[in-house]
């Protein structure tokens, strides 16, 4: 090459700088250690990763920089003709098991509807749930006796859950926080008392509507619940029939549930589950006696009201049902 003296001529300098490059070469070579080697940033953390020495890859690339694609080669070479030449991400050692044949259910329709419901309750109503105890031995005897007359006057059998519904809607009087609405930063009271009851269907649940059941007799609930339960199991249900709900009930104990915790309805402050009725042992006036009994469970918004006026409202529908004449005053 040309020196740096006049005219290109190769002074002192320049074999003082050629013998010291020379000498550089030789000991970068001997020791490849100890010589950083030139490496595109990208290609020295591509090394580094596979676990490839960038001293290895300089050979044969004197005054030359290491780049990606000269790691990527080292790394297919290393790993023989078989591997592939970028790096694979290990498979699985073992297979996972197959689930063999399966029944695909659609999520659409009434199930998903409720689905939906359900999501939206647990997921903005703080749910808090109340459990008590009822003797229903006396509201046996008034059902038993009142058949006769309800089935004469009403064309229908008088059941428990019409009891319970008008005992329900008598109580939501007394206690109208239970009959109410979180409407954005307002609780909204209702004046009328719609009681829903819960109806299980093969696609899900659905709960037709008894309204203004606090002004109507035994009887007349109990038909309008009748011909209402009736729709809904023959798919012939109205809008009208299972809207205006301001509180629900819920029947658990045909399937011989003793305990459970019911889901508010969206757009209602709480909904009372019912268990079974039977006849257990129980102590009263200090004797061990048979008596039948029920528990009610009680879901509420803890929103909208606090333990203390729920446990009150549920106390009154007991003393309603104990008493059960008071439901006809």
């Amino acid at each position: 090459g040309r020196g740096t003296g006049i005219e290109g001529r190769v002074v002192e300098r320049d074999v003082t700088a050629f013998l010291a490059e020379q000498n550089s070469r030789k000991s970068a070579a001997a020791s490849p250690e100890r010589a950083a080697p030139r490496a595109t940033p990208l290609a020295a953390r591509m090394a580094d990763d596979m676990g490839i020495s960038l001293g290895d890859l300089v050979t044969g690339l004197p005054g030359s920089r290491v780049r990606s694609e000269d790691v990527l080669r080292a790394a297919g070479s290393a790993a023989g003709p078989a591997a592939p030449a970028a790096v694979a991400v290990q498979a699985p050692t073992a297979a996972p098991a197959e689930p063999g044949e399966v029944t695909v259910i659609p999520f659409t329709g009434m199930r998903k509807r409720v689905a939906d419901n359900v999501a939206k309750s647990a997921s903005t109503a703080p749910h808090v749930t109340l459990t008590l105890e009822v003797d229903m031995t006396a509201c046996a005897e008034f059902r038993a006796s009142l058949i006769p007359q309800v089935e004469k006057a009403y064309g229908t059998r008088l059941s428990y859950t019409d009891v319970l519904v008008k005992a329900v809607a008598l109580a939501l009087g007394e206690h109208p926080l239970l009959n109410s609405a979180l409407v954005g930063s307002e609780i909204h009271l209702f004046r009328s008392r719609n009681i829903g009851v819960a109806v299980a269907l093969e696609e899900g649940l659905i709960a037709p509507v008894v309204k203004s059941a606090d002004t109507k007799t035994l009887g007349a609930v109990s038909q309008e619940l009748k011909a209402l339960i009736e729709r809904a199991r023959a798919g012939k249900f109205t809008p009208d029939d299972v809207a205006g709900g301001t509180f629900s009930i819920t029947n658990l104990g045909g399937f011989g549930i003793d305990v459970f915790d019911p889901v508010i309805v969206p757009g209602q402050a709480a909904i009372l589950g019912v268990g079974r009725i039977a006849e257990k042992p129980v102590v009263v006036d200090h004797q061990v006696v048979v008596r039948t009994m029920m528990n009610l469970c009680l879901s509420f918004d803890h929103r909208i009201l606090d333990g203390a006026p729920a446990a009150r409202f549920l106390s009154r529908c007991k003393e309603l049902l104990e008493s059960p004449m008071s439901v006809l005053i």
